[in-house]
């Protein structure tokens, strides 16, 4: 038949079943013989490449199988080296504890304890029912300051819990915290109320106006208050608290909205302020509350008695709302602003254009509407500000702000003794970390010196600063967490990942794994479970490949077959295929017989009939397979089949299983790559017809990448610090440009043996080879290729290197150890001498969350 047929020819379709596995097949083809071949070549491609994929998968559930296999066995060697490590430092610990409680009781303090929950609630209770209606502001002052101490307990409490990893106790201290403060105020509205009550006692000037103030410019609480005791008669006043530094200027508008009454405005000044982490912004440099008052009616005298209206409970002090929206007029509809200034503190770190913002306790977030004019003023440290309400007011900002750390390295610089240097989004700084703590060493900033140096004098070691004062050293998370105080959030939480983009927390919050004081084995992945995932993806691979075999049906002319059956046995056997019928290279083919090789005890595929499984894997998938061939074969075939499919040239239209014409080519080259697809769900690269290589759309959502973080959610950034720390004191450690890219089941870092103590720089570039990527998955960690110089980051195994429980496994078992390996060991080992030093470096780089923002 010559190749142009009559239509009517061409709907007279022929169908012959061409079986996939260990025969040889010769046909013979007119007319469209060319075309048949084709796409018998492209099934069989399409074929050989799903053996490829299975031959994968079974090496890579061997690989698993094994490394499952290899970690369990890890995992009782590395809990009995972590449970050593805990009990080392439960005892250095308990020694610590109990120098701590004897100084306690040798100081004979009536504060409560705060380590138990029934003593801070005494002490609540025990306050506000001596809480008096006739309290003076000196005695509310005082009360608040022994308040104080007992925050400062409950803060050194929260840091601990901090340290430890304790979620639930961090969250208890801060209740308590936020209870107490609360009870702060509320004893200072009740001594303001009592100072109303009774203000005509108060000394006035010739204007009937009232000044008074408590506490100094340096103090954490202070309080001013001015009065007029008339309610007319009041012009545009401003008003100065030298003494603590506070200043306001009152519009006229304020006794316009407030008539009928005598006001006062009080001003509170704390060191804290109310709405911490509730707000994507923070406070900084303490709150200042501007409230307006109304002065109760005045007593009077009457016969000898002093007659005194007594408010109602609850109504003791009257705040008035400026604006008052309720009394607006169209005159009065826009409130003239007041002007507020204040001192800020020494301490904190203050921006060249800082933003103020008032507290919205309706919304509980930072506002700055209405709020204009602000200027700082550096030398005095005062800030001014224009305000359209009275409110609680502070300078603010994002708490993000120094995020993300462009890099980070650590270096042992002494025996047991590292320095941390961060690059962080404003400021580089360095940290010494020792077996007594952390200390900042860096930058030399005047609002840092008393973060830096002790408030004594002489010398240390050595070391001194200014007019000799001491190093100041303090437990990680007390040093980091006065660091955010003034104005350096260096403890960050998941949260505000939320706000930097491309940012992904390494560790879930909720989870406090690898903390020492809390520490379990990880489980590991049961081998069961594996043998189980394996078997489901070739289940996949294989009913994708009877889909295959099902559509090698082809259509042929073939004289005296009918439409839709299958040819007989003797033309499975085997038939000639004419070289120029179907345009191949005679030269090449000649009479060839195109046959499979992968012939197998599984000789063909009948849909409905499993192959098979391999011995040994899991029952819930049949391992279906093309037995006897490797995956060099394999791909020797699909390069061999390419050949072919090149010299065809375009796929032209072809027949189907049905008495209609077929579509155009672009359907069944649209088939054949949808059974060309990854049963891992991944993108699959395929040999094109030119022999170059095609991705394939999945058409799965199995992901092999992620199939550890499915069954094993721990904490993998617990994992790597509580490893890291063990090596401090005598490796490099840096952070990786890559690390931002990983998903969060995996982490990277670089580490270069530092015995000696030298000072090497992370970011050069020549120095790149140095240093030995460190890759930590949820159960496990390996030596990778990964070089800072090279994108995309290279996961692959170091060569020789396996992946182990832990790091002190990758080194026990190096493929390739030097001389000195058992004193290198030795040296690894965490021991009663070691553990403070090893438990510090790990809680610092905990409490810094070095892996998630870097």
């Amino acid at each position: 038949m010559s190749p142009s047929v009559a239509p009517t020819q061409r709907n007279k379709i022929y169908h012959a079943v061409l079986p996939l596995h260990g025969i040889s097949l010769v046909f013979a083809v007119s007319g469209l013989s060319g075309d048949l071949a084709y796409r018998w070549l492209r099934k069989e491609r399409d074929a050989l490449a799903a053996h490829r994929e299975r031959l994968e998968i079974e090496l890579e559930g061997k690989n698993r199988v094994l490394e499952a296999e290899r970690l369990e066995e890890e995992q009782e060697i590395v809990a009995r080296m972590k449970g050593e490590r805990k009990r080392c430092l439960d005892y250095e610990q308990s020694k610590l504890q109990e120098k701590i409680e004897w100084q306690k009781f040798v100081s004979c303090t009536s504060r409560p304890n705060v380590m138990f929950e029934s003593e801070i609630t005494t002490y609540v209770t025990m306050v506000r029912e001596e809480k008096s209606d006739r309290e003076s502001m000196e005695s509310a002052i005082e009360k608040c300051k022994a308040a104080e101490e007992v925050v400062g307990d409950l803060l050194e409490l929260y840091c601990k819990a901090c340290e430890e990893g304790d979620v639930i106790r961090q969250d208890w201290c801060m209740h308590y915290i936020a209870e107490i403060r609360e009870l702060e105020i509320e004893l200072i509205d009740a001594a303001t109320a009592h100072l109303l009550l009774y203000i005509e006692k108060q000394e006035a000037n010739t204007y009937s106006q009232v000044y008074l103030q408590w506490g100094n410019a340096i103090d954490a609480l202070k309080v001013g208050f001015w009065g007029h005791l008339q309610s007319k008669g009041f012009r545009a006043k401003s008003i100065e608290h030298s003494k603590i530094q506070i200043g306001l200027d009152l519009p006229k508008a304020i006794q316009m909205q407030s008539a009928g009454h005598c006001i006062g405005v009080r001003s509170l000044y704390t060191t804290f302020d109310s709405a911490q982490g509730k707000d994507p912004q923070m406070g900084i440099g303490g709150m200042i509350r501007v409230d307006l008052l109304s002065i109760p009616p005045f007593s009077k005298k009457v016969k000898g008695w002093t007659i005194r209206q007594v408010p109602a409970p609850g109504k003791e002090l009257m705040k008035l709302p400026y604006p008052n929206t309720e009394h607006t007029t169209a005159s009065t509809a826009i409130a003239a602003p007041c002007k507020i200034d204040y001192k800020v503190p020494a301490h904190v770190l203050v921006s060249k254009s800082p933003v103020v913002s008032w507290w919205d306790a309706s919304l509980e977030r930072w506002s700055t509407e209405g709020i204009s004019e602000i200027t700082w003023e550096e030398d005095t440290r005062k800030i001014s500000f224009f305000t359209a309400r009275l409110a609680s007011f502070s300078i603010t900002q994002e708490r993000h702000i120094d995020l993300p750390y462009k890099h980070w390295n650590m270096r042992p610089c002494d025996d047991l003794t590292v320095e941390l240097t961060v690059q962080a989004a404003r400021y580089e700084l360095r940290f010494m970390i020792s077996e007594d703590g952390l200390r900042l060493k860096g930058p030399q900033m005047p609002e840092l010196l008393d973060v830096m140096f002790e408030a004594g004098s002489g010398e240390a070691g050595g070391l001194s600063g200014p007019s000799g004062r001491r190093p100041r050293v303090r437990s990680p998370a007390t040093l980091l967490n006065e660091l955010r105080e003034c104005g350096l959030n260096l403890m960050p939480k998941n949260s505000d990942a939320d706000q930097l983009e491309g940012y992904t927390p390494k560790h879930p919050e909720t989870q406090a794994v690898g903390t020492m004081n809390t520490f379990q084995a990880e489980q590991r992945l049961p081998v069961q479970r594996i043998q189980d995932d394996i078997g489901a993806r070739m289940t996949t691979l294989e009913n994708k490949m009877r889909t295959m075999q099902s559509a090698r049906r082809l259509d042929a002319f073939v004289p005296g077959v009918r439409p839709g059956l299958p040819v007989s046995p003797q033309a499975r056997d085997g038939r000639e295929i004419n070289p120029t019928a179907t345009g191949l290279n005679s030269k090449r083919l000649g009479t060839i017989r195109l046959k499979s090789s992968v012939a197998s005890h599984n000789n063909s595929l009948v849909p409905g009939e499993p192959a098979d499984p391999i011995p040994g894997t899991s029952s819930h998938g049949k391992w279906l397979g093309l037995r006897g061939t490797t995956e060099s074969q394999a791909n020797q075939m699909l390069g061999s089949l390419a050949q072919d499919l090149d010299e065809l040239g375009e796929n032209p239209t072809l027949p189907v299983e049905t008495s209609e014409p077929r579509g155009d080519s672009e359907e069944s080259e649209g088939s054949v790559q949808d059974q060309t697809t990854s049963a891992r769900g991944e993108t699959a690269t395929i040999p094109d017809g030119d022999g170059s290589e095609s991705p394939q759309d999945s058409d799965t959502s199995y992901n092999a990448k992620n199939t550890l973080s499915e069954y094993n959610q721990d904490n993998i950034s617990a994992r790597a610090y509580s490893d890291l720390s063990e090596i401090a004191a005598y490796y490099d450690i840096a952070s990786s440009v890559h690390n931002k890219d990983l998903p969060a089941e995996r982490a990277l870092v670089r580490i270069r043996e530092n015995e000696l103590h030298e000072v090497f720089n992370p970011m050069d570039p020549d120095g790149d080879a140095d240093y030995q990527a460190l890759m930590f998955f949820p159960d496990k960690c390996c030596f990778v290729q990964s070089l800072e110089g090279i994108s995309p980051c290279r996961e692959a195994m170091a060569p020789g290197h396996v992946t182990h429980s832990s790091l002190y496994l990758c080194f026990d078992k190096h493929p390739s150890p030097g001389p000195a390996h058992a004193e290198q060991l030795q040296r690894l080992e965490v021991t009663t001498s070691t553990v403070r030093f090893v438990e510090a470096v790990r809680q610092t780089m905990q409490l810094m969350h070095l892996l998630s923002f870097v």
